[in-house]
């Protein structure tokens, strides 16, 4: 599985291809081995794809408890009794129709009245309307102070917070930006009504999250008795990293806090951003490593965890191709037995979402599950977003969104492959890497090549057959800034190879030297073998540390038969991350940011009215929100909004309680 965040780098426009895997990436046969032997086999065989919020308060000192429900209280009304009738009347008036009077509010026949637990607030205004001595009958309305702005720094460039048509100078995506005034979640509004979220935990299931972000620390969820996946005993913990498998859930790719600080960025406190929820308790849970990569394994194991600890929400912005019947059961039973909503990403194809195609889990049947469309700043689908009229439910804002990051990223690219080492199984045409430069949509890139010819990366000039029994490597080593606390690796790859025979490997080291040689599986990071045509690829160097050299390479190897036009390797880049930084925030896209605030909104719902189920929640955001021009696009043609939401809450179904006989 990865992250879906749109990534912005440059060849994802001039290549046309939006990362989808075109080749495969394990290769099972032993005839893929050229030089290398059965440990090569064992390679290919082992790798792995703040301020309070203001309430009516309680009209009676023997009043215990009152439940909200946005525009008015839950199970009273206010009853007119026309003039001429006295207080023996009026009981008699209201309990016949099942009632109770509470109190008088007036000496002018106002009353508050308890109505029967059937009954909803609509029904009783209805009926008591029309009984004889009532002159008229209302909800009992609450009222808000004005709308709450936060005084967070960022908050004016957070559209989809509050629209202003405000242009986002930190954003790369630039159609509708500026957008239309008024196209957001509503938030300022939502926000007279509650900001407070603690009531419900919401799991980030994700690349963990930077708890000590400035703008996150103190609205992360911590317990002294957490269990595990399984419900074994954990002790203290503030999440799991199942990446790692350990108790820290340390954000080392940035992806997972940027998804935090939407959800619940500590709001008012005159810093960074506003998340939807101004006091949250997010749960981090890592299942994805630093270049964004996690298993169907790990991710079960978090969404178990979230849900074995009281997370009643689960953030999931990420993907993967096709539908995973592991991973379904994991949604399942987190709804069925816990009560978890699980909202996840359509994904950046830009495509229609089906169950053979692109967009797991957005394309689950889980009945607990809601998958989110990116919107810009007009309310508009975003280009890169996926879309479908039965498994994509609603659109969230997913371009230009402003939020907390997990530390400093530094990224070097590589603009020379000339200082690379090059050792070849031979100096014939065809079996040896080389480098040169290739012209790729009119723009020149530095090129690492095997043969050494761009017809693979542009289909120009002439096309050259690698060699059978091919064994040779392209490797460099690099040194890594002190301080660095995550190392990944990236590049785009060109690929024609014979599938399942002929391909490359990608490995690397800590230290110098070629990182094949002695062969470690451990650090084979990936084996590419068919087609690839331009594909975007990033690992995690976990054994690089700052401070220590790096050794990174290429190992191409082809078998006694067939052949291709080889492999071609461009714009690979070093990429830090200093996770002691806490003060950065990123503006990036994509339906991974989209999910959020449907998370957050989700949340601040349950929190609101703890007696509601996922059902219930799903329910409301999927009638209530902006109306858009996408019926033919996203299923129910909703935008997300925090008002139309929270402001006309609907009372949930009052919990059966049994009778012991």
């Amino acid at each position: 599985m990865k992250y879906i965040m749109k990534r912005s780098l440059i060849l994802a426009i001039l290549f046309g291809f939006m990362f989808a895997g075109g080749g495969m990436l394990l290769a099972k046969d032993s005839n893929f081995l050229g030089g290398f032997g059965q440990s090569v086999l064992r390679a290919f065989q082992t790798f792995k794809l703040p301020p309070s919020q203001k309430k009516a308060s309680s009209l009676s000192s023997s009043k215990q408890t009152q439940t909200i429900i946005g525009k008015y209280m839950a199970g009273e009304i206010i009853v007119k009794f026309k003039k001429d009738s006295d207080s023996v009347v009026q009981s008699y008036i209201v309990q016949s129709a099942g009632g109770a009077i509470t109190e008088a509010i007036s000496e002018h026949g106002h009353s508050l009245v308890k109505i029967a637990s059937v009954q909803s607030v609509e029904d009783a205004v209805s009926a008591y309307s029309n009984l004889p001595n009532v002159e008229y009958a209302q909800p009992n309305y609450i009222y808000h102070s004005t709308v709450q702005v936060p005084n967070d720094a960022k908050f004016a460039q957070q559209w989809s917070l509050h629209n202003t048509s405000q242009t986002v100078a930190t954003g790369d995506y630039t159609t509708n930006n500026p957008g239309v005034a008024g196209s957001d979640m509503d938030m300022e509004h939502a926000w007279d009504i509650s900001t407070d979220c603690t009531n419900t935990i919401v799991a980030v299931v994700d690349s963990g999250v930077n708890y000590n972000h400035d703008d996150l620390v103190g609205n992360m969820w911590s317990s002294s008795s957490c269990v595990s996946d399984t419900g074994r005993s954990l002790g203290n913990c503030i999440g799991y990293d199942y990446a790692d498998n350990d108790k820290d859930p340390m954000d080392l790719a940035g992806h997972g806090t940027h998804v935090a600080g939407t959800i619940g960025a500590k709001g008012n406190n005159t810093i960074g951003v506003s998340g939807i929820c101004w006091t949250a308790k997010i749960m981090p849970v890592r299942v994805l490593d630093a270049a964004g990569s996690g298993s169907t394994s790990n991710i079960m194991k978090g969404i178990n965890f979230a849900a074995r600890n009281g997370a009643k929400i689960i953030n999931m912005s990420l993907g993967g191709p096709g539908f995973d019947s592991a991973l379904d059961s994991a949604i399942v039973q987190a709804g069925t037995v816990y009560d978890v909503l699980v909202v996840v990403a359509a994904g950046n194809d830009g495509a229609d979402v089906t169950d053979s195609t692109v967009g797991y889990p957005c394309a689950s049947t889980a009945a607990n599950l809601l998958c989110i469309a990116a919107l810009d700043q007009s309310y508009a689908l975003a280009s890169f977003s996926n879309y479908n009229t039965t498994n994509v439910d609603i659109g969230a804002p997913g371009t230009n969104i402003v939020s907390t990051w997990a530390g400093q990223n530094t990224t070097v690219n590589v603009t020379d492959y000339s200082s690379w080492t090059l050792t070849n199984s031979s100096s014939s045409t065809g079996s040896s890497w080389g480098t040169s430069s290739c012209t790729i949509n009119s723009t020149i890139y530095a090129t690492l090549l095997l043969p050494n010819s761009c017809y693979i990366t542009n289909g120009t000039g002439t096309p050259i057959v690698y060699n059978n029994n091919v064994s040779s490597y392209a490797y460099t080593t690099f040194s890594v800034p002190a301080g660095v606390d995550a190392v990944t690796a990236s590049f785009y790859t060109f690929l024609s190879t014979e599938a399942g025979y002929d391909g490359v490997l990608v490995g690397y080291k800590s230290g110098t030297g070629n990182p094949f040689t002695p062969l470690n599986i451990n650090l084979i990071l990936d084996a590419m073998t068919g087609s690839l045509n331009g594909n975007f690829q990033e690992y995690s160097l976990k054994k690089c540390t700052g401070g220590s050299d790096c050794s990174f390479g290429f190992f191409f190897s082809s078998d006694s038969s067939f052949g291709g036009y080889g492999a071609a390797i461009v714009l690979t880049s070093w990429n830090y991350m200093d996770k002691d930084i806490l003060n950065v925030y990123n503006t990036i896209d994509g339906t991974s940011m989209a999910t959020p605030h449907v998370a957050g909104l989700a949340t601040l719902i349950r929190s609101f009215n703890p007696l509601f189920t996922y059902q219930d929640t799903i329910n409301l955001l999927t009638t209530k929100g902006d109306t858009l021009s996408l019926s033919s696009k996203i299923k129910y043609n909703l935008g997300a909004d925090g008002y139309k939401t929270l402001g006309y809450l609907p009372t949930p179904a009052a919990p059966t309680v049994a009778t012991v006989q």
